[in-house]
């Protein structure tokens, strides 16, 4: 009956407790039982010698003295409880109805807790059940715009440690915003949605960067798309060869930085506006893929 309680309130390990309950708990019940027979059945087996207890399974991973078997019920709830502390304080998956409600410097902060148990190896799990998933019928409230790479190593939701509903993500290759569909995106997801903070991430060893650098360094023709697609990173290439250094690294910099410049300039009227007023941050961002760290600047 437990396991049933446990597995329907959803708290993790469930079934790790219910292992315990049977395994540890039981065990100590069945003992009290035998202590309240007749006292004539006790003498009647007093003379007998003791048989050696059946090990419980596991036990012989135990530690020498182990106190397994005086493990009560209160140290079961105990656990229950850290259990359903621990679930409580991961980020929660966004609610519906509503333009989000969180101030620009929440949204950096959550983002930052995020990556820093990304790279700690502490994944939370976003499972989501049916009526979870119902729940976003109603619409979306994400917390965070996020402008970044097509790169299947740069995957947003993956590196913030964030769950269904909570990031509006614009992806091509580069980053860029040079068309309508890409800046329609944000601007939908701040006028529409109420999100408070837009980051443009970049990422180390970017394809689309190593590209640009041939086309302005070598004046190499790209086929198909392929060459309009990294027109808009040229621009930041030229920046980058005035700058001492690593030509690639210093090039996607300048084109988070160019980026970052085009969303705030005065122009962009659905952007400009919620700055003004505080109601929107826009800050640059590069993810470096040997240490999964997400290194932010341009920060207003």
């Amino acid at each position: 009956m437990k396991s049933m309680i446990c597995c329907r309130v959803g708290i993790p390990g469930a079934g790790l407790f219910f292992v315990l309950f049977c395994l540890v708990i039981e065990p100590q019940d069945s003992a009290r039982r035998h202590q309240v027979q007749s006292p004539q059945r006790n003498m009647r087996h007093r003379s007998r010698p003791a048989r050696t207890a059946a090990p419980m399974i596991g036990q012989d991973t135990l530690p020498a003295g182990s106190r397994l078997m005086k493990v009560t019920r209160r140290h079961l709830f105990a656990a229950l409880a850290a259990g359903s502390a621990a679930l409580a304080s991961r980020p929660l998956i966004a609610s519906e109805g509503v333009k989000s409600a969180i101030t620009p410097d929440a949204a950096l902060a959550t983002l930052k807790k995020g990556n820093q148990a990304f790279t700690m190896g502490h994944a939370f799990n976003y499972g989501l059940n049916d009526s979870q998933r119902r729940a976003f019928l109603a619409g979306q409230r994400p917390f965070a715009t996020i402008v970044c790479c097509s790169d299947s190593r740069a995957a947003p939701e993956q590196i913030f440690e964030t769950g269904v509903g909570q990031l509006f993500v614009v992806r091509n290759a580069g980053s860029t915003v040079a068309n309508p569909q890409a800046m329609g995106s944000i601007e939908y997801s701040v006028a529409h949605l109420g999100v408070p903070l837009v980051v443009v991430l970049g990422h180390t060893s970017c394809g689309a960067v190593k590209a640009a650098i041939d086309v302005a360094d070598k004046k190499a023709v790209l086929p198909g798309s392929l060459g309009a697609m990294v027109d808009p990173i040229v621009p930041a290439v030229h920046t980058a060869q005035k700058i001492a250094g690593d030509l690639v690294e210093n090039s996607i910099r300048e084109n988070i930085h160019h980026v970052v410049h085009d969303l705030r300039a005065p122009g962009q009227r659905l952007l400009a506006e919620p700055r003004r007023s505080g109601k929107l941050k826009i800050v640059g961002a590069e993810y470096h893929f040997a240490s999964g760290i997400v290194e932010f600047f341009d920060v207003e």
